[in-house]
């Protein structure tokens, strides 16, 4: 990832570009939740970079997967931009955790 710092030059890797679309995620799971971003990613055991990445389609498969849970999407439907095969295995680990969850 790139941040422009000026006209001339830009700096690589310096922090996370986040989108419009993963910042509407972050505040559904705010919302949903009732927790802000530090605690929530401190109950499911992740950091809130971790968070954030998988937010923009990067980062944990099991961050993304719990992330488009609260979309009621699957992953391939939040991040259609991902591969083919990266997709296939987020839907997969989303239907898993589809089936765990009791109704």
């Amino acid at each position: 990832m790139s941040v422009e710092l000026n006209s001339e030059s830009t700096y690589t890797d310096c922090k996370i570009v986040l989108t419009k679309q993963s910042l509407i995620l972050i505040r559904r799971v705010k919302f949903m939740t009732g927790l802000n971003t530090k605690d929530w990613c401190s109950k499911v055991g992740f950091s809130r970079s971790c968070m954030y990445q998988s937010a923009c389609g990067a980062g944990a498969r099991k961050m993304r997967v719990r992330l488009a849970f609260f979309t009621g999407k699957r992953p391939s439907e939040v991040w259609p931009d991902r591969s083919d095969r990266v997709r296939g295995r987020d839907d997969a680990a989303y239907l898993e955790m589809c089936r765990e969850i009791p109704t």
